[in-house]
């Protein structure tokens, strides 16, 4: 069992803490056996959660969260950089 097995995770609405921590992990990664590592379930498990309607959207809906904030960090990181004061 993988070390970030322990890890507190948000449940998110309407999923078991299993199925949360398997969202989160394989949005960020798309690798189903690391999901399932992380969640502490079975691979056959893992893929009943993909097949699950209600769950491919609040895939869709994480992966695009996960996106957006990426798009922002990287926002903020090029406007601070292109406000700097250059130096030389």
């Amino acid at each position: 069992m993988d070390d970030r097995t322990n890890m507190a995770f948000e449940r998110i609405a309407g999923l078991t803490v299993k199925q949360s921590a398997f969202l989160m992990e394989y949005a960020k990664t798309e690798n189903l056996s690391q999901a399932c590592r992380v969640a502490g379930i079975n691979r056959s498990t893992g893929y009943k959660y993909l097949e699950n309607e209600d769950f491919q959207a609040a895939l869709e809906q994480t992966k695009n969260k996960i996106v957006n904030a990426a798009w922002t960090k990287l926002l903020i990181r090029f406007f601070a950089a292109s406000s700097a004061p250059m130096s030389g």
